[in-house]
Parts: C-alpha cells; structure tokens; sequence
C-alpha cells in the first residue's frame, strides 16, 4: 500500500506542476533575451480558460492546446508590443497583464461556461508497454500523458 501511494503521488505532483514548469521555461528564455515577463501568471490564467473552452467547444484536447497556445502568444506579443516599442515598465505592465488575465479569464468563464458543471476531454496517458509495468519509476515517468 505504501509503495502504491508514493507512486500515484509523485506521478500527480508531476503531472500538476508541468503547466508552472513550462510557463517557467518560457520564462528563462525570455530573461536571456533580456526582458522580465512579470505578467506570466495572467497569461497563464486565460490560457486555462482558453484551454477549457477550446476542449469544451471542439470535444477535443488538442483543440483547447491549440486555442491556449494561440491566447498566449497573442497576450505575450500586447506585452512584448508594450514594454519594446512604446518602451513602458515591465514590471508595471506585467502586473497589469496579471490583473488582466485574473479578471479576463474570470469574467469570460462565467459568461460561457458558469452555469453548471461540465465534463472536459483530457489527454490520455500514453502506453510505453514494459516501461510502464516497471516498479515505482513506470507509472511516475512513463504513464503520463503527451505532454509530460
């Protein structure tokens, strides 16, 4: 039993920190380019919803990628817009795309998918055969999803 509960919570830790781990990739590359992208949390809260939404709307999870995908770049290149070529804080600008994303995504939930509770298509673990059967490591490592 022990054994069985350190391997399902280590696989969900590392499944629920892979959305901060690649907001925080994103980032590392961005502070080598030499600009701080304060306002990433407010991109990544509508990027969630744009994700839900997407799923929700084209039944699938790669469509909702997809849409995520897309908000975020177009939040990134506003912010990009505003801190490089009309050369505003970026500090002040991050915290405002941070208020922006928190009352964006809030208010744009409630408007299309507030009512009731609804059930979200989700990517499936892949099956890597003899790699998953392995103790403790398969399920960590290798019953993930495609995006893990």
């Amino acid at each position: 039993m022990e054994l069985a509960l350190l391997t399902g919570l280590l696989a969900a830790g590392l499944r629920l920190s892979m959305s901060i781990g690649i907001a925080a990739l994103g980032e590392a590359v961005a502070q080598r380019s030499g600009t701080i992208n304060v306002g990433i949390e407010g991109i990544m809260l509508v990027g969630a919803f744009l994700a839900a939404y997407g799923a929700l709307t084209t039944g699938s999870p790669w469509g909702g990628l997809a849409l995520a995908v897309l908000g975020g770049m177009v939040l990134a290149g506003i912010q990009a817009w505003f801190t490089i070529v009309l050369r505003t804080d970026q500090i002040v600008t991050g915290i405002a795309f941070v208020i922006l994303g928190l009352g964006l995504s809030g208010f744009l939930f409630r408007i299309s998918m507030g009512g009731a509770p609804s059930s979200l298509p989700a990517f499936r673990p892949l099956d890597l055969g003899p790699l998953t059967a392995l103790p403790l490591v398969g399920p960590v490592l290798f019953g993930q999803n495609i995006l893990l």
